[in-house]
């Protein structure tokens, strides 16, 4: 049932669908117009869809490595603040991003300003499956939420070491990549030799 909701909220193309007014905001399809409208988002959307259907979901507040980020980048403000869903599935919790499962913005290079979000970056529409119940030691690498416990990791981490992960996305691990190394950081130093200095 999850994945069925997951699909139907992701595999539409809101670029192209077209919405009579007379549809309720508080209805599926009012909420898609509104995300299309960047009135709604698609937690709001999944969560509802959940509730309806009987399962049992929670939206999750915290910071992404979303458009802009680059390494290096501390998240002192809130240009970097996102939402995701966690659905108890089989026992467990497991992550659900609806948005990025959805579509990615292009060419979203530069980091926003303070208080700015980028608005001339269009908007790609392509299915992503890696957003579905995705594995939290994967999940941990994009997102950090603002209450531990919903790492749902073994050992949890701090802001800091957030930060320091290496920056990667979605295709890294369909490839089947990971890192052997937990204490891999995005930003190594090296002296003149070439040996690693600690960050």
């Amino acid at each position: 049932m999850n994945r069925t909701i997951f699909r139907w909220v992701t595999v539409r193309n809101l670029s192209t669908m077209q919405f009579d007014d007379t549809v309720r905001t508080d209805t599926p399809m009012g909420l898609l117009r509104g995300i299309k409208h960047g009135t709604e988002s698609y937690h709001v959307l999944f969560k509802r869809i959940c509730s309806y259907a009987g399962l049992h979901c929670v939206v999750i507040k915290g910071y992404s490595k979303s458009a802009g980020y680059q390494p290096g980048v501390r998240f002192e403000d809130n240009r970097f603040r996102n939402s995701w869903n966690a659905v108890y599935v089989a026992g467990a919790w497991r992550f659900v991003q609806c948005n990025w499962g959805a579509r990615h913005l292009v060419n979203a290079k530069e980091v926003p300003k303070p208080g700015s979000k980028s608005k001339s970056d269009s908007l790609r529409y392509e299915y992503d499956d890696h957003y579905f119940l995705t594995d939290p030691k994967e999940f941990i690498y994009e997102f950090f939420p603002l209450q531990a416990e919903w790492q749902l990791l073994k050992t949890t981490i701090t802001l800091k070491e957030f930060e320091d992960l290496p920056f990667v996305r979605s295709l890294f691990f369909r490839y089947g990549l990971y890192f052997p190394d937990d204490n891999t950081k995005a930003v190594m130093v090296t002296d003149s030799t070439g040996d690693l200095l600690s960050c």
